[in-house]
């Protein structure tokens, strides 16, 4: 997990979630960026995020280490319908493409834990 390629922002994203937020947040281990009434669905929709600067991939790795198999163990109780780890990518207007890696130890922690992989792409007007 190397340095030269250090992690984009991410959340993780919860869809169906059918419990309240103090249960959720007390499953997890982690608190809720976001807990809101789903536009279609009598469930809930829920973020959350990794605090602080991730400026490693092995910092995200601990974290789905920790908070995986309790994802994984809620979506198995069908009190979430899904996950999703959204990267985001920033895109230079100039630029031609970008891309990311997602180191397969990070992918494979998603993996096993039921965590679908994303990304979400920003033009932005610099290099950021």
């Amino acid at each position: 997990m190397s340095v030269k390629n250090p992690p984009p922002e991410f959340v993780i994203r919860f869809g169906g979630v059918s419990i309240d937020r103090d249960e959720l947040t007390k499953s997890l281990g982690v608190d809720l960026d976001r807990y809101e009434p789903s536009p279609h669905e009598s469930s809930h929709y829920a973020q959350i995020s990794l605090s602080g600067d991730v400026d490693h991939w092995t910092s995200i790795a601990e974290f789905l280490d920790a908070v995986g198999p309790r994802i994984k163990a809620l979506i198995g109780q069908r009190l979430i319908g899904s996950a999703s780890m959204d990267f985001a990518v920033y895109i230079p207007r100039d630029a031609w493409a970008a891309s990311m890696t997602v180191p397969a130890a990070v992918a494979l922690r998603a993996s096993q834990n039921l965590i679908d992989i994303e990304t979400s792409t920003y033009l932005t007007n610099s290099g950021a």
